[in-house]
């Protein structure tokens, strides 16, 4: 399934996450995504059985080049990790003109910021070639927290983590370009 959905006017539009429920994994199919995020830096020092618990709340999707994974100001609330592939973060300038900040490739995560604080999207994701991600809903995340308050335990510090590093570069960045 494509993260974009061509609309009646034939712009493309990121897939709602909440749209439609994913099938629960089997155990094959845990395991598979269990080894996929054990490949990601997010995923290290963990037991494979956490990720193999943390693999029955996802769902793989799949964005081909040019697709829209997130979109600026969405609401939609959900975390991707990028098991193969690479995509480009853009924000829009107060002219609306696309700027690149960033290219994120397998390892990296999008969408920490919305899952813990509710807000709109900061920016867009588009994919720049086949993209997998494994992604995990809002709705998915507060199911994880009723039914396994220990992983949701582990889980939340990686995300505050993520964040942190990504502030880090971002802050960096802003150095080196204001010179």
């Amino acid at each position: 399934m494509s993260l974009a959905e061509t609309s009646d006017s034939e712009e493309e539009a990121p897939l709602s996450q909440e749209s439609s429920m994913p099938i629960a994994p089997t155990g094959s199919e845990r395991r598979a995504l269990a080894n996929d995020l054990d490949g990601t830096r997010w995923a290290h020092g963990m037991e494979f059985s956490q990720l193999e618990a943390l693999a029955g709340y996802l769902h793989v999707q799949e964005a081909m080049p040019g697709d829209i994974v997130v979109a600026e100001g969405d609401q939609a609330s959900f975390l991707c990790w990028i098991t193969a592939g690479r995509v480009e973060v853009q924000k829009r300038g107060d002219d609306g003109t696309p700027h690149a900040l960033a290219t994120l490739g397998r390892g990296s995560t999008i969408g920490e910021m919305s899952i813990l604080d509710g807000e709109p999207r900061t920016a867009s994701v588009l994919a720049t070639v086949a993209t997998t991600l494994l992604c995990l809903e809002g709705a998915e995340i507060e199911r994880l927290t009723r039914e396994q308050p220990r992983l949701a335990a582990e889980f939340y510090p990686r995300v505050g983590k993520a964040l942190s590093q990504q502030l880090r570069r971002t802050s960096g960045a802003l150095i080196e370009a204001l010179g």
